[in-house]
């Protein structure tokens, strides 16, 4: 029967075998390894919200032309200021014609604002060089860049739900790189509804995912070479 003694030097004979600067190269690699499947986990954890929230934008569009369609056109903008304070959407309605005639921003409710990134501190900006950093590893799609049009014919999802008669939405890139997501819905009317969303909660919680794996290679690489793993990882440590 083995001892504790017995086992104690099968253990350092074992770990003899393989130097000290090999175990550091091979926690370095492990580290490495961690943070190339950070990347990916983050990119594709952050696809999944996306994708999860273009679905709820338009599932919002269908309700709020439904519930738009439903009332005489005068008496509209009390439901669109209802639903813009409810969802935290901009709500425009197009007319037949293409014209804006009800838009939530108008009537008071201003719950939709870009950030300017110039006017942001250094952590911001440190934080977006991060993001695009992860972008650029990944190959991730890059988004178009939001611009608001004056003609809402020229928005691709109000062109969907005109010609198709559909529900569309899309996905795009704000100045400070965060989602904004439209959303575009027919009325029985010939007119259109655009919701407008600026989805920075996305992007606040892949950065602390972002963080939290920082916190786990710091810790692996630290083990890995600080003085107090490496004195454990030699041969004869006890």
């Amino acid at each position: 029967m083995a001892t504790a003694g017995d086992e104690g030097d099968l253990t350092l004979r074992w770990s003899g075998q393989i130097s000290l600067t090999q175990r550091i190269l091979l926690v370095n690699i492990l580290a490495l390894m961690l943070l190339a499947g950070g990347f990916f986990y983050l990119d594709s954890y952050r696809s999944r919200i996306v994708d999860g929230r273009v679905v709820q934008a338009t599932r919002e569009a269908r309700l709020a032309a439904e519930a738009i369609g439903i009332i005489p056109a005068d008496g509209r903008a009390g439901i669109v200021k209802r639903l813009a304070a409810d969802t935290g959407d901009r709500i425009r309605v197009a007319n037949a014609g293409g014209r804006i005639i009800l838009d939530s921003r108008v009537l008071g409710v201003r719950n939709f604002a870009l950030v300017d990134p110039d006017r942001e501190g250094w952590d911001q900006r440190t934080a977006r060089f991060l993001d695009g950093v992860i972008d650029t590893v990944v190959f991730a799609p890059r988004a178009p860049l939001y611009r608001e049009r004056t003609d809402p014919r020229r928005w691709p999802d109000v062109r969907v739900a005109r010609e198709r008669r559909g529900i569309a939405a899309t996905v795009w890139r704000a100045p400070d790189r965060t989602p904004v997501i439209t959303a575009a819905a027919p009325l029985p009317d010939g007119g259109v509804v655009l919701t407008a969303a600026n989805a920075r909660d996305i992007t606040r919680t892949v950065r602390i995912e972002r963080f939290r794996l920082s916190v786990v290679l710091l810790a692996v690489t630290a083990c890995g070479t600080g003085p107090t793993c490496s004195a454990a990882a030699r041969p004869g440590a006890r």
